[in-house]
This record gives C-alpha cells, structure tokens and sequence, in this order.
C-alpha cells in the first residue's frame, strides 16, 4: 500500500487504510495524517483527548489475552458518543481491529502521538505567525514547518525546519525550478553514509520551490573557532574524504562541498564529522532566475571546473573543494584571494591565491589538490596519505 507523501494525499486518506499503515510500522505518517484532517476541520484537541481517556477505560486492569465481551461493548458504547465525523472515522477503524488486550494499549499510544505531534505544530504556528516572515511560518506538503531564517532571503534563502517528530531540517527557497521536482528528488538524493538525508522537494507558497534536507547533528565547520590545529583539522578532513569516496564509489559527486554545510560534533574532546548537507547550491543553480536574487553563500569553495559549468564533472572537483575547506581549518582565511564571490569566483579561475600562513608542509600537500586542472590533483586516498605524512613531520 503507498504511503501519501503530500498534505493534499493524507487528507484525503481513509481512516481504514491509515490504520493499516500503523500495524505495518508507519505510526507518525498515520498520526500526522490525523491531525491534518481533525485540523482542517477545526475539530477540538479534546476529542482526540477524550479518545485516549476511552481506550484507556477499556485496557484498564486487563491481562493479556482477547478483550472480554463486556468491555467491548462498553467500549462501543463510549464511542458512540458523537465526536466530531472525521474523528469517528478513525475511532471506528481503530475499534474494529480490537481483538486483544495489546491492540487497546496499540491504539492508545496511536492516540497519544497524534497528540504529541498536534501540540508541536500548534506551537510553533504560535511563534511562527506573523505573515510577514514568509518563508517562515510557512507549511511544506509533508507538514514541515519553516520556523528560522539562517541566510539569504525570500527569493534565495537557507531556512531551519521542524517536521512533526521533531526533527530539524535544512530548507533551501529558491524561486520555481526549472527541472521536475521528481526528477531533482532522484538526482539530489545522494543515499550515502555521512550525507544528510533529502527528506522533501516541491512547491512552497504560490511562487517559491523547496528542497529539505536533514540538518545534520552538531553545528557548521565555519562557526568553529579558527584556525583549527593541525592534527584536529587533518582528522576532521580524513573524515570528510572517508564520505567522499563512498560518494564517488556510488558514481556521484557532490560538486558544491563547502565549511557552512560541513557539521561537526565534538567527540572525547575532540572535532570530529556529524553529516555533510550537499544539496543547496546544486538547488539554486537549477532555479529560475529572479529579479534581485543575491548569492546564497558569502564564499565559494567549488572547483573552477564546477563554477564554469561544464560537462563531465569528476571526482577531482571534490577533491578540490575538500582542500578548499581545509585550507579554511588551517589557517581562518579562504585559500583564494577575494572577500566577495565575485572576487573569489576570478581567483579560482586565475589560479589565484592567498599568501599562505599555515604549516608549510601541509600548504605544500593542498596546493596540489588546488590545481586548476582536475588531472592534475591527486585522488582521495592519495590527498590523505600526503596529509597524514604532512602532518607528522
């Protein structure tokens, strides 16, 4: 049975088929679509309450085993007494599956997530409310709420997400894509170890698309105190290139890797990977173009190849990238001379540097894998090895 992926699909969900799908392990979907559909009829919070006092009547003091008689036909008594239609339709599915002891406690819990999921989204509609802010406040069809700006604006923009179980999302706004959302879902997806799951791709509001994309735990490489020492920010990229070359063996490259989307963890007291997000600025590449759109990022760390949008992009690019950041650790400057990203964009393309004010030895390794030429860089296991001996010396 297909899962309903958009707000549009789960209001129009029956209540039996929902209920299907929460014995087959897709509880939250089940809840959600419940809340949406009490929601956009204004039902009250309470009746969803005064369901979860009724089932639990019914489980009350019973062992396992088939529910008796007589507490069923309570139980049905209880329930005939006129919640509101859409509500009663889910009441009566999850009614009709009672056979145990176990399935009350099952539609109880059921009850008490719906819950828990219509309180988060009526309070972040609270804090979210002001019309004005859009995105922020706004809905995706997967019931995400926009609740934070982090950069850029309307027509560009980076924003923070919670979705109904809680979990923070990385939203980018553009204005309408030129490609289909499915076809961008397929090639944006990059289901890969390390990389932050695409959770959603689609319309948002009359005139705006939007990709999310699981924010990955810990917080971006470029809010860290820099520079990093040597060792931290050598570790910190062996990890990246671990991710990177399960990319690569999977016949993908992210072309757009950069420090603010990079997330670290601190782990035994030391900075360590927490996911990758990769997909905004492939995202904002593929948009139409809009009047007074400003760059997303204030920096750019793509290889020149990348940024002159040719065919036939290589891993070589990643390679690229990966020592761009790194340069970033080692010394708090970009390795590129420019404090724009039209500057940088010149100097990348010129081969133009900044002096460099890190270890020597290390500077000497990236240098090389910031080779105008892609051929000319060295692969990944390569670039970590002569970082390592870099490093140890």
């Amino acid at each position: 049975m297909a899962i309903p992926t958009t707000r549009a699909q789960r209001l129009d969900w029956r209540p039996e088929d929902a209920v299907e799908a929460l014995r087959s392990g897709q509880p939250a979907v089940a809840a959600l679509a419940l809340c949406e559909q009490l929601g956009a009829v204004r039902a009250p919070l309470a009746d969803v309450e005064m369901a979860i006092v009724l089932f639990s009547r019914a489980l009350d003091g019973l062992e396992p085993g088939p529910v008796p008689p007589e507490r069923m036909d309570r139980l049905d008594r209880d329930l005939a007494l006129d919640p509101a239609p859409v509500l009663a339709g889910w009441l009566s599915a999850l009614r009709v599956r009672v056979r145990v002891a176990h399935d009350l406690d099952a539609a109880i819990r059921f009850l008490l997530q719906a819950r828990g999921i219509w309180l988060a989204m009526a309070r972040v509609r609270e804090q979210t409310a002001d019309p004005d802010d859009f995105p922020v406040g706004a809905a995706m069809d997967d019931g995400s709420l926009i609740v934070e700006a982090i950069r850029g604006d309307d027509v560009r923009g980076m924003f923070r997400a919670v979705d109904p179980r809680g979990r923070r999302l990385l939203v980018t706004v553009t204005s309408r894509q030129r490609a289909a959302h499915q076809q961008l879902a397929r090639e944006l997806a990059f289901p890969v170890e390390g990389i932050a799951p695409l959770r959603y791709v689609g319309s948002l509001g009359a005139e705006s698309d939007a990709l999310a994309e699981e924010e990955p735990d810990g917080r971006p490489s470029s809010e860290l105190a820099l520079p990093l020492r040597p060792d931290e920010a050598v570790a910190l990229a062996t990890q990246v290139a671990a991710v990177l070359e399960r990319v690569h063996a999977a016949g993908l490259v992210l072309r757009f890797l950069r420090p603010e989307l990079i997330y670290v963890i601190q782990q035994d007291g030391r900075t360590a990977l927490g996911g990758i997000a990769p997909r905004a600025d492939l995202f904002v590449i593929g948009a139409s173009a809009a009047y007074g759109a400003k760059p997303l990022f204030g920096q750019l760390f793509a290889a020149p190849e990348v940024l002159a949008m040719q065919k036939g992009i290589t891993p070589a690019a990643d390679v690229f990238s990966l020592c761009a950041a790194l340069g970033l650790w080692l010394t708090g400057e970009h390795p590129f001379a420019g404090d724009t990203p039209t500057e940088q964009l010149g100097a990348i393309a010129g081969g133009r540097g900044r002096p460099w004010r890190g270890p020597v030895e290390l500077g000497m390794v990236l240098a090389g894998g910031l080779e105008r030429a892609p051929a000319a860089r060295p692969t990944l296991p390569t670039l970590i090895a002569n970082l390592r001996a870099a490093g140890a010396r």
